[in-house]
This record gives C-alpha cells, sequence and structure tokens, in this order.
C-alpha cells in the first residue's frame, strides 16, 4: 500500500511538471498569433489563431513558401485526344503535388474536358496543322510511310521556323524561371530550352518511342517481335524502309533543322540531337506488362495508365440494354482504315448471325441496319461497360488511346488490326493469352463468330481477369512514380547513370567482334593448314605408288627370262667298272 501511495504521488508530480515546462515555454512567447497550435489533420490544417481563418486548404498556401516547390513547364505537341489527355492529367497530378505547373500548348485550345488539379494553360497558336503534328502511321504501305516522313520533316521545318522566330514566348519562359521542362516528344522547343534558361527537361511519349530518340538517349534499339514474325521478303522490306526513313529524317529535318536554327538563333542554339541527348528521362506511356522484352536503363520510366478513371455504376438505360440478351459485346474502333474498308461490312453480317448477343458499337453514325442485336452510340465508357459482368468480350483495333480502359476491364479481347502500332498492340496481348488476333485483310463471317465463341472459354476469360488486377495493382503507384521522377531530374538534371551498351560501345565491342574474328581467323587458318599437309601427304602418297607399280612389274617381265635360260646337267664322273658293257652299235659302213 505504501508503495502504490509513492507511485501515484510521483506520477502526479511528473504530471504537474509537464504541464508548469509547458506554461512558462508559451507565457515567454509576447504574441500568441507567432506560434500558434498547429494540428494536421488529413487535407486541412487546423490553426487556433482568431486572425486566421479556421481551416487552409493546402492549395491556398502561397506558393513562394511552399518547401521545394517546382516551377515544371509541360510544352504539347500533337493534337489527338490520347496525348491531350495525357498532359493534362500529369499537370494535374504535380499540381495536386504542391508544384507550380504551367501546360504551353502551341496550337488552339483543344474541347477536351480538363481533369480537376492545380495548373495554368497558356495558348499560344503558331498556325500550323500537319502529318508533323499527328505523325501517325495509317497503312502498312512501305511507300507510304517513306512519303509520310518526307512530308513530316517538311511541315516540321515550317513549324520550327515559326517557333525559332517568336523570341518574345523565349522570353516568357526565361521570365517564368521554370526549373524543368516536360515535352511531348522531341519537339523545336527542345534546341531553345537552354537559351530559355530551362536546363533539365524530360521527354513524354504517348506511343512507341522512335527509334531516333531511343538511339539519341543511348538506348539499345531491337526490331519488334511483330517485325520479326513477319514472313522473310515483307520483313526484308520493312527493315529496308526503317533505314531509308531514318535516313531521310537525318538529312531532311535533323540537319537542315541545326542550320536554320544557327541562322535565326545565333550561337545560343543547341543542336537537335545535343539538346536530346541530354534529357534526363523518358516517359513512355506504357507497363512493364504490356510491353515486349528490351534492354532498358533507369531513364526509361513507365507512366502508362494515367489517364485510366475508376468505373462507374452504370445507368438504369444502360443495364436495361444489357439485360436484354444472354451475352453482350462491346465494338470500339477508332476510326476507317484505307486499308480496312470491308471490316464494318464483314462484322455487321457476322453480328446478324448471333442473335443472342448485343453488339454495343461506338460509332457517331452507324449504316442504317435493320439489326435489332446492334446498338450505335458515339459516346461509351470502356471502362464502366467493361466492369459490368454482362460484359462478355470487346471487339477492337488495338489502338493505343484505349488500351488500357480495354485491358484493365478484364474481358477476352477480340484484335482486328490495320496498322504497325495496332499490330504491335494487339501482338502482345496475345501473348498473355487475353486476346485473339486476325488482320482486317484476312476477316471473314466465319473467323468472326469463331473468335466470339473462343471468347466464351473459360481460359481466355480467367487469364484476362487475371492480368487485369495484375496491371490494376500497379496502376496506383503511377502518381507516386511520375512526382519522385520530375523531382529526381529537376534536383540532379543529368547526371552520371547506366546507359546501354549502345552508347559505350561500339559493335565490334557489343558483340566481342574483337575476340571472335581473331579466333575465327586463327581456326580457319589451322583449318586450311590441315587441308594443305593432308593434301600434301596424299600427293606424295600417290606419287609413291606408282613407282612401286612399276617396280613390280619390272619384276614380273624379268622372271620369265631367266625360266627360259639352258639348264645346266651336272654330270657325276662314273667307274669303268661299274659301267655296264653295250653291245656293240650297229652302223653302216
Amino acid at each position: 500500500m505504501h508503495v502504490s501511495s509513492v507511485l501515484v504521488f510521483t506520477l502526479v508530480l511528473n504530471v504537474y511538471g509537464i504541464q508548469v515546462r509547458i506554461r512558462d515555454q508559451y507565457s515567454n512567447d509576447k504574441s500568441t498569433s507567432s506560434r500558434p497550435a498547429v494540428v494536421i489533420r488529413t487535407g486541412t490544417v487546423t490553426v487556433n489563431n482568431p486572425k486566421l481563418p479556421s481551416t487552409i486548404s493546402a492549395r491556398t498556401i502561397p506558393a513562394e513558401k511552399q518547401p521545394n516547390l517546382l516551377r515544371v513547364l509541360i510544352i504539347g505537341s500533337k493534337q489527338d485526344v490520347l496525348t491531350t489527355t495525357i498532359l493534362r492529367k500529369i499537370a494535374s497530378i504535380l499540381g495536386d503535388a504542391g508544384h507550380r505547373v504551367t501546360l504551353f500548348s502551341p496550337f488552339t485550345a483543344s474541347t477536351t474536358r480538363a481533369p480537376s488539379g492545380q495548373f495554368t494553360s497558356k495558348n499560344i497558336d503558331y498556325a500550323v496543322k500537319s502529318e508533323a503534328i499527328v505523325n501517325a502511321w495509317d497503312q502498312f504501305s512501305v511507300l507510304e510511310r517513306i512519303r509520310t516522313v518526307r512530308r513530316t520533316s517538311r511541315d516540321m521545318m515550317t513549324f520550327c521556323e515559326k517557333v525559332f522566330g517568336r523570341m518574345d514566348v523565349i522570353d516568357w519562359m526565361r521570365n517564368e524561371k521554370f526549373d524543368i521542362a516536360i515535352t511531348n516528344g522531341a519537339t523545336c522547343f527542345q534546341p531553345l530550352l537552354r537559351m530559355a534558361g530551362i536546363r533539365k527537361s524530360i521527354i513524354l511519349t504517348t506511343s512507341e518511342p522512335s527509334p531516333w530518340i531511343m538511339k539519341t538517349m543511348g538506348f539499345s534499339y531491337n526490331e519488334s517481335p511483330t517485325v520479326n514474325a513477319l514472313p522473310y521478303f515483307r520483313r526484308a522490306k520493312t527493315v529496308l524502309s526503317s533505314y531509308i526513313e531514318e535516313m531521310l529524317l537525318e538529312y531532311d529535318l535533323i540537319h537542315p533543322l541545326d542550320h536554320m536554327g544557327q541562322r535565326m538563333v545565333g550561337e545560343r542554339f543547341t543542336p537537335f540531337q545535343d539538346a536530346v541527348a541530354q534529357t534526363s528521362f523518358l516517359l513512355v506511356n506504357g507497363d512493364e506488362l504490356l510491353d515486349f522484352p528490351r534492354p532498358l536503363t533507369l531513364q526509361w520510366v513507365y507512366i502508362g495508365g494515367l489517364h485510366v478513371k475508376q468505373p462507374l455504376k452504370l445507368s438504369q438505360q444502360w443495364s436495361t440494354l444489357l439485360s436484354m440478351r444472354a451475352r453482350n459485346v462491346l465494338v470500339v474502333f477508332g476510326g476507317a482504315s484505307p486499308g480496312c474498308s470491308q471490316e464494318t461490312t464483314v462484322l455487321l453480317q457476322a453480328f446478324l448471325e448471333i442473335p443472342d448477343t448485343t453488339f454495343i458499337w461506338r460509332n457517331a453514325s452507324g449504316p442504317a441496319l435493320n439489326q435489332s442485336n446492334v446498338v450505335f452510340v458515339s459516346q461509351v465508357s470502356e471502362s464502366d461497360l467493361l466492369s459490368d459482368p454482362r460484359v462478355t468480350a470487346i471487339v477492337t483495333d488495338g489502338r493505343t488511346d484505349s488500351l488500357y480502359d480495354i485491358v484493365t476491364g478484364g474481358k477476352p479481347v477480340i484484335c482486328i488490326p490495320s496498322n504497325f502500332e495496332q499490330q504491335g498492340n494487339c501482338d502482345r496481348l496475345h501473348e498473355r493469352g487475353i486476346a485473339i488476333v486476325k488482320g482486317c485483310d484476312s476477316l471473314s463471317s466465319k473467323n468472326v463468330k469463331e473468335m466470339i465463341k473462343q471468347c466464351t472459354t473459360s481460359e481466355i476469360r480467367d487469364l484476362s481477369k487475371a492480368f487485369s488486377e495484375a496491371l490494376k495493382s500497379k496502376l496506383a503507384s503511377r502518381n507516386e512514380k511520375l512526382i519522385r521522377t520530375v523531382e529526381y531530374a529537376a534536383k540532379y538534371g543529368v547526371t552520371p547513370r547506366p546507359r546501354s551498351s549502345v552508347s559505350s560501345g561500339s559493335l565490334t565491342n557489343i558483340y566481342h567482334l574483337d575476340i571472335f574474328i581473331p579466333l575465327l581467323l586463327i581456326s580457319i587458318a589451322l583449318t586450311i593448314l590441315m587441308v594443305w599437309l593432308l593434301c600434301t601427304l596424299a600427293d606424295v602418297f600417290l606419287k609413291r605408288r606408282p613407282h612401286e607399280v612399276d617396280d613390280g612389274k619390272k619384276r614380273k617381265l624379268s622372271d620369265p627370262a631367266e625360266s627360259q635360260e639352258p639348264q645346266r646337267t651336272i654330270v657325276t664322273p662314273v667307274n669303268p667298272a661299274e659301267t655296264p658293257e653295250q653291245p656293240p652299235s650297229e652302223g653302216i659302213s
């Protein structure tokens, strides 16, 4: 009892001492507003100072007082919906992280609705609309791709000439004092960033990076498995056309662009290739699970899936439509391709022969056919519909802008590609076991019905669901990965970093040709020497054998001559006493 009383008394004294120290600490402050009590809560800051509002949002704090604040400039160079959506999403993510972001567009403002986020938009119309902005391959034709490269180079030169002539824009960038710039691809603004005081940059690609960008940044470029799987003559034509395109790009765009920049800007102009090589990171709208195997370094950062929206509950109208038939299939095509003009007719004919399935086709103006099981809609949310268990599969051409919405839906995919980019996307889905691929040139009504039937099997449905869950588990960390990458690049810029073997050695060093070629030459020399020795020995043996044969023949010819010599009779003398008498011979006298 005594011990417990002592413990209680000691505890009371300790509490009283703590209160006294706290009272003394705050009594020394002359102003209560200079040191207010702050309680940190999720998303807000609560202050007990009566002179300030009770709750202050994190966004209302002045930018200059936030620690580690970055001024980020995002430059767009394409007008397609996917690029616009991803750039605005990146600006929103960085703005929500507390950074000051400016989204700069050199074209007229897009009608695409921007996601919620804190960023400033600045639009300057350079009045250029060309293939250089779209930069898409619509056909498999090699000649058409080469013509597109020529048009792209010509239109890009026109656009860059206008960019280099607007020094007021560069002065605006310099006055804003941006810490880092994010450009959509290698643009005309890349060589002017250092002149604008922006020494750190990141390149973003919404599709497969071009070989020129990869080689310039030090990545090793490998042919896509889609190209390697082509027949020999078609693959040879594709590989040769790629070399021709690279040469045309070098001589029609890169070199003339540097000459024009030196002429218009002066010595402050950074050569285009050097400006791209100084980029810190390459942000790729892709994912490890959807990409083919390739050698990579830490510069390559996957950010695919940033634009994917969370699925929402379907309205009563959509729910009624999905309940009309046993199966429902979503059909999503980006647009008619010149090489696949008959695919719409083939699909409609196949759908007509499957009356127990409702086909929801995203098409602004569908053909007027009397098919009750085909519903044409102008706008549809793929993620909302695919999250419904009543949807069986999706038919698509494999376009990148809807790829992540399709994959995260967890439904089997019927892929009908019409160009190289779509073919690559479809092949990757097919390798994961979640897609059935059929080229539009070999499409028939029978094939379509067979593919839809295969999508109802449990094997492909289970694989699609498992792959969707694996991909969605990684998308949650994309925002954090993007923020950390931008902050790291803004702080350290281009630092010594591991690069692929292409940037650090020649072809001889990469494949160890300096080691294997001498070994091959030595092996060839030894082989030649051995062959020479064998030939020499064989020649000596063959030359020696005829002499032996001749000597044998001579010996055979000399043996009969010796046998014809007269035989010598050895006469033994006889004793006369032993010799019998012989009668005298009768002779004629």
